[in-house]
């Protein structure tokens, strides 16, 4: 009997078990994600049995006391992606203004590789020269290892600079920006309708560092430069026009505020695209963690 009542209590949705231990995760999607505003440590989330029903909540994993309902905490993060969700009757002018950007941006990173490849041969160049007239006899070795030592600090420094500046997918940008486009349209009805694993795949592509929640908003120290652009201009749409009207004819030079870095954007524009279109696949795997 008491096997059976496990097995049972196991099958059972939104069944606690004693300590107010939560079986059913659903409710806590955002466990391990929040950062308790006064200690700053991980809140985790639990329930409770009153005496009429059960109560449940995000609270610190210290004993500094900070707890908050989770049916609020969950509103009020679906709330906070909506910040970065668009209405489809914009989504050309989003992809005019993000494409125009990045091809700003990966033009100045392009001519810095090619400034940082030319400084490279040219100090090669003088190496090479160097030993050329060292095997001439033109000059002594310690002129040529002077020579040699006086460029190898510098060629380091270049090598390895050129090395973090990635080439950027210019050929598949076009199609990358289109899926997360797609990713990002009503984001938070997206979140509010998957899966516990998927909801967390948002979460991490969206928010790749721990948020902190003080009650009532979230702040992060990092978050994904493609969806934090697509919340500025945004905000700079609302700025320059009232709604929708004539917004086809604004020029996109209007809101280039949007701080698209290379490297780091084409990363987040990846992490973006790859979100499935159909979030309710079960199953579904996510490298976001």
């Amino acid at each position: 009997m008491k096997v059976q009542n496990v097995l049972w209590r196991k099958g059972t949705k939104d069944l606690r078990l004693p300590g107010g231990k939560a079986i059913n995760d659903e409710r806590y999607p955002l466990r391990g994600i929040l950062l308790c505003p006064k200690c700053g440590n991980n809140l985790t989330a639990s329930g409770s049995k009153g005496r009429k029903k059960h109560y449940y909540y995000c609270h610190c994993s210290s004993a500094c006391g900070f707890r908050h309902n989770s049916d609020l905490v969950n509103e009020l993060f679906e709330r906070e992606l909506s910040k970065y969700e668009f209405q489809l009757s914009i989504r050309k002018i989003l992809n005019t203004i993000i494409l125009h950007n990045f091809k700003n941006v990966s033009s100045t990173v392009k001519d810095e590789r090619s400034a940082i490849t030319n400084r490279i041969n040219a100090l090669d160049e003088r190496i090479s020269k160097a030993r050329d007239m060292f095997l001439s006899d033109k000059i002594d070795e310690d002129d040529f290892r002077d020579i040699k030592n006086r460029y190898k600090g510098e060629l380091g420094e270049l090598k390895e600079k050129l090395s973090l500046i990635k080439k950027s997918p210019e050929s598949e940008i076009e199609t990358k920006l289109s899926l997360a486009l797609d990713a990002v349209t009503n984001v938070s009805d997206r979140y509010r309708n998957a899966n516990l694993i998927d909801k967390r795949a948002i979460v991490g592509s969206i928010f790749p560092e721990k948020l902190t929640f003080d009650g009532t908003s979230f702040r992060t120290a990092k978050m994904n430069s493609f969806a934090k652009s697509i919340f500025l201009i945004k905000k700079e749409l609302g700025r320059e026009k009232n709604g929708d009207q004539n917004l086809k004819n604004l020029n996109p030079r209007l809101v280039t505020k949007t701080s698209v870095s290379s490297n780091a954007f084409i990363d987040d524009l990846i992490r973006l695209s790859q979100i499935k279109k159909d979030l309710a696949i079960p199953n579904l795997e996510f490298n976001f963690f």
